[in-house]
């Protein structure tokens, strides 16, 4: 049974960015397997990483 795309919120630019783009910085090498699950399932369209102020 597929669901579709599963909202993901947060509130940190960075983060979303990072899950989001396709490139590989050397900034971003200590980044463990959790953040490449997450920017897999975004790029299988799994999931959706969406923006939202801390306010909201």
């Amino acid at each position: 049974m597929q669901v579709g795309t599963i909202p993901i919120y947060g509130d940190n630019m960075s983060s979303i960015y990072l899950a989001s783009n396709l490139m590989f910085h050397a900034r971003s090498k200590h980044i463990e397997i959790h953040y490449h699950y997450v920017r897999e399932k975004v790029l299988s369209k799994d999931v959706e990483i969406k923006f939202i102020r801390t306010k909201e």
